[in-house]
């Protein structure tokens, strides 16, 4: 639902804007694929800026950025932070954002 929120700001962002709001991590050739299929949603290894977990930590805090967008996440149902309340995933992102800054991981 995500990807059909943000096609609807397509007179506000460019696609350029919207793809990179969808980082998505690519999984390796040579890694054996799955019984169920190919993931890129696996977060195991080391951290670095093409990891998953750092991909969906920076499509939310970009998703955020746009106050529609940021109010929509906050009551969609599927929102798995939501419990947590808008200043709550504040906090959750930015704290995490700035471990990953320190450590050189993002910019």
């Amino acid at each position: 639902s995500i990807l059909g929120r943000l096609e609807a700001f397509q007179n506000r962002l460019t696609d350029d804007e919207r793809n990179d709001m969808c980082l998505a991590p690519r999984s390796s050739s040579d890694a054996k694929v799955p019984e169920l299929g190919p993931s890129g949603g696996d977060i195991d290894g080391a951290l670095s800026s093409g990891h998953g977990f750092v991909q969906r930590l920076s499509n939310l805090k970009k998703w955020r950025s746009i106050p529609e967008l940021r109010k929509w996440l906050e009551h969609h149902r599927l929102f798995n932070l939501k419990a947590l309340g808008d200043a709550g995933v504040e906090k959750l992102v930015e704290e995490t954002w700035d471990i990953l800054k320190e450590r050189g991981i993002v910019q």
